[in-house]
């Protein structure tokens, strides 16, 4: 058994059901496994995560102090630490974790810390790349100490391509010489790739258009929309990206552009990569 299993697929193709599947299958064989799910403390890729200095760091533990009493204080810092981890010599944080904290001014701290991701053309690729190689190492060094499975959604491929893609830009052979060097890095630990693959790309788009619906709750019997839905939310990152201006992408059909690009990409970089590698194809 592979050590990292990638599961990788464009948006919408079901990664996050393939992957729980796989987990409690394995553990059904009394396998240790993690799953590192997006936006966790454990992702290996950098979006919704905050990459600080270790001073501002420090600044948002102290304003725990001002916000809660001694003890809720403590154990606010204990929570805010167990989402962080030091990479390089700055501290990634895993900010949108803590969000459930119930205090209003720390919420807005946090939500703050967008601005400190890197992702969205935040840093120049040199830097981006350099931010992602150091988490990615920081990560192998734990998966030596332990006898997990990882199971990891996206990370290698299309987690990455919103950036490459959306906002540097790169072509096709620099996009697959950057999977390449990632694929370096866990070269001292067995992995593999299971790729879900559809023909219905556009259908799936559109159905998952309308099952990730608003979070809504009521007041005085009026609908109020809380966040918005992932599929809004993804349409207006293609329209604002570099590489949807570039191509006039809009609405629907530019979503389905830019998660056709990826599903193409990601295909032409599977060609090339020294990884084993399993197909699964969704059908509808």
């Amino acid at each position: 058994m592979k050590r990292i299993i990638f599961i990788e697929g464009a948006p919408a193709v079901g990664k996050t059901t393939y992957a729980k599947s796989l987990q409690s299958n394995l553990i059904a064989d009394g396998k240790n496994v993690v799953r590192v799910q997006e936006h966790s403390v454990q992702s290996i890729d950098m979006s919704r995560q905050a990459h600080l200095k270790k001073e501002e760091y420090q600044s948002l533990l102290l304003a725990c102090d001002d916000y809660f009493d001694k003890n809720t204080a403590s154990l606010i810092v204990k929570q805010i630490r167990e989402q962080s981890r030091q990479v390089g010599g700055n501290i990634v944080l895993a900010y949108m974790q803590l969000l459930t904290i119930p205090n209003k001014d720390l919420q807005l701290d946090l939500l703050e810390l967008r601005d400190k991701e890197i992702v969205d053309g935040r840093v120049r690729f040199v830097q981006y790349r350099r931010i992602v190689q150091d988490l990615w190492k920081a990560f192998i060094q734990i998966a030596k100490q332990d006898n997990n499975i990882y199971i990891i959604e996206g990370s290698l491929i299309q987690n990455q391509l919103y950036d490459l893609i959306g906002y540097y830009m790169l072509s096709d052979q620099e996009i697959l010489s950057y999977c390449q060097m990632l694929l370096s890095l866990v070269s001292t630990l067995s992995s593999e790739i299971i790729y879900i693959d559809t023909p219905h790309l556009k259908l799936i788009i559109e159905m998952a258009s309308k099952e990730r619906g608003s979070i809504q709750d009521h007041n005085n019997g009026e609908e109020i929309i809380i966040s918005t839905s992932w599929y809004e939310a993804f349409q207006l990152w293609v329209e604002s990206s570099p590489y949807g201006k570039a191509k006039h992408l809009a609405g629907f059909n530019g979503v389905y552009a830019f998660c056709a690009e990826c599903q193409r990409v990601s295909r032409y970089v599977l060609n090339d990569l020294d990884i084993p590698i399993q197909l699964e194809v969704r059908m509808l």
